[in-house]
């Protein structure tokens, strides 16, 4: 019994994912598509944990409103679900001209309401900034991510930055219809290969998630005890960013 596409394509679309929460990898990505606008600053990627973690988020918000003179570019995520631990992504532009925070939501649709997904981070940040910043919501020509089997936010929220940051205000123009939209996307992954350290990223992600999964991945394929030792020994040979590349965007599905 050997591994099939399928189930390939699925664990390497998944360590990608966790490759794109890097913060590393995310300023990587933000200084190469931005190296032709002066002036931004690449903030951190927050991940908070507890209150102490958004009370510490804020406190750099704040700083940062009253010392920034450009565009200061970040990210920041929910508090994980206790139970799940999911999370959902936003990223931010904080704009020192126009005295605006941007808060960017993929799953926030365009007519400016909530998504399938909730955005408390922004919120959060939007009831507590300080005089006479406001809180916006970048405007999207169609909705990211229209259901919960689309869970690249941390992806979704890293291209909307960039796109948004080069016209700050102006609606970013997003594909309607899904399968457009994941065409961008596995584009998006697809470039961000070339960087240097992306692709080893990615090799590194792949085979931990392997390990930490292997009893899941093994029931889920049904795999016979006589077979599995082959079986991971021939999910471990693959080459995901050889998998990344040939990828179609069917596959993103």
């Amino acid at each position: 019994m050997i591994p099939n596409r399928a189930l390939v394509v699925s664990w390497v679309l998944y360590a990608m994912r966790f490759v794109f929460n890097r913060e590393d990898i995310r300023t990587l990505v933000l200084q190469t598509a931005l190296s032709d606008l002066p002036g931004l600053t690449y903030g951190p990627a927050w991940t908070p944990v507890d209150g102490a973690g958004e009370q510490a988020l804020l406190a750099y918000v704040r700083s940062q409103a009253l010392a920034a003179t450009g565009p200061v570019l970040f990210t920041a995520s929910n508090l994980p679900d206790p139970e799940t631990y999911e999370t959902h992504y936003q990223t931010f532009i904080l704009d020192p001209r126009s005295r605006l925070l941007w808060a960017i939501d993929p799953s926030r649709t365009a007519a400016g309401r909530e998504g399938v997904y909730a955005a408390p981070m922004a919120r959060f940040l939007g009831d507590r900034l300080p005089r006479p910043y406001r809180l916006r919501y970048v405007p999207v020509s169609a909705t990211c991510q229209t259901d919960e089997n689309d869970v690249f936010c941390q992806t979704w929220s890293l291209w909307l930055q960039i796109q948004a940051v080069r016209a700050l205000g102006e609606r970013v123009a997003v594909p309607s219809s899904q399968q457009e939209r994941y065409a961008l996307l596995l584009t998006f992954y697809q470039d961000a290969l070339r960087l240097p350290n992306v692709c080893e990223a990615l090799t590194h992600q792949y085979a931990d998630e392997l390990v930490f999964h292997r009893t899941s991945i093994l029931q889920g394929a049904r795999v016979p005890k006589t077979q599995r030792v082959a079986f991971m020994s021939a999910l471990r040979a693959v080459d995901p960013c050889a998998v990344l590349r040939g990828m179609v965007p069917e596959d993103m599905n």
